[in-house]
């Protein structure tokens, strides 16, 4: 009966001659006589290395096909798995709010006095100082200084947030045409704050002066506006971490860091819930700031002390 031939054509005839078979007793390449008997084999050593040659020419052959026309592969790269947080260098899970004055900016800003007295004298009619307040907001300073000359409590509301607005557009005018080559940025402050992810500035500053600031500290990029708290948005230094806050998608206040140089940076975050860290770069010691959660020399010892303040 005749079987149906296979699709693959492997019953088709051999197209050459059949191999030869070998004599009994014929050498291998090599010159060795193969055992006569397979059993025992392995106690004929040209047998042995017949065999060995054969196999290194088969396996060279078959090194040299495989290969052939490919090109050789590439090790896969290996991108190591870190942490966004753990690359910036900064520890996770605290939002850190900084103060400017004393902190970032370490020179007098006679600029911001020039302002905030000629909008006293345009909204109040007066230049009048009061009792200085390290750390306290603007409209804090404004309202002490007016109580102190004889102002009262309605007149002073009354022309508050006019006051804000002038005060600030006369500041951002004068310091575009101000020289500023004396101030004198906080050292290590760039990199201490560029390691942190989750930063704002919290500052008795109105927002367009803070901001003008930084642009000229060169700090801008840290900060974009939406962010943080300021003064002319609350009165008291204490009420502006709720507001950071909520600006950081209503980040806890437990994991909330103020990093400032006055005891009122200090108090007023520990007032709000929040952590402190005191900067002894203004006019307070460590001695002066040692109620705070960490006190540090400098901007540059900021990463430990964050670090030690993790939950």
């Amino acid at each position: 009966m005749a079987l149906p031939g296979d699709p693959h054509r492997y019953d088709r005839s051999p197209r050459g001659p059949l191999p030869r078979a070998r004599r009994p007793g014929a050498a291998c390449a090599s010159g060795h006589r193969p055992a006569p008997l397979r059993g025992i084999r392995h106690l004929d050593a040209g047998a042995r290395a017949c065999r060995r040659g054969v196999r290194r020419r088969h396996r060279r052959r078959l090194a040299r096909g495989r290969d052939r026309g490919r090109r050789p592969r590439r090790a896969p790269r290996v991108r190591p798995l870190v942490t966004r947080g753990c690359r910036r260098g900064g520890p996770l899970n605290l939002l850190v709010l900084f103060d400017i004055d004393g902190t970032l900016l370490l020179t007098h800003d006679e600029v911001y006095v020039e302002a905030a007295r000629a909008a006293l004298e345009e909204v109040y009619g007066t230049d009048a100082d009061g009792p200085d307040v390290p750390g306290d907001t603007a409209t804090a300073h404004v309202r002490r200084a007016l109580l102190a000359s004889g102002f009262d409590s309605a007149q002073v509301e009354a022309g508050l947030d006019r006051w804000c607005r002038s005060f600030s557009e006369r500041y951002v005018d004068l310091l575009a045409e101000a020289d500023t080559r004396h101030w004198e940025l906080a050292p290590h402050a760039a990199e201490a704050i560029s390691a942190v992810e989750h930063r704002a500035l919290l500052t008795g500053n109105p927002p367009a002066v803070a901001h003008a600031r930084m642009e000229r500290l060169g700090l801008g990029r840290f900060f974009p506006p939406g962010q943080g708290a300021f003064g002319c948005e609350r009165e008291s230094r204490t009420e502006l971490f709720a507001l950071a806050r909520e600006r950081a998608d209503n980040w806890p206040a437990a994991r909330t860091v103020s990093v400032g140089d006055t005891p009122l940076d200090v108090s007023s975050a520990h007032d709000a819930g929040c952590l402190s860290i005191g900067v002894a770069t203004g006019r307070y010691g460590a001695a002066d700031l040692s109620h705070a959660d960490s006190v540090i020399s400098d901007l540059a010892d900021l990463a430990p002390a964050l670090a030690a303040l993790q939950p």
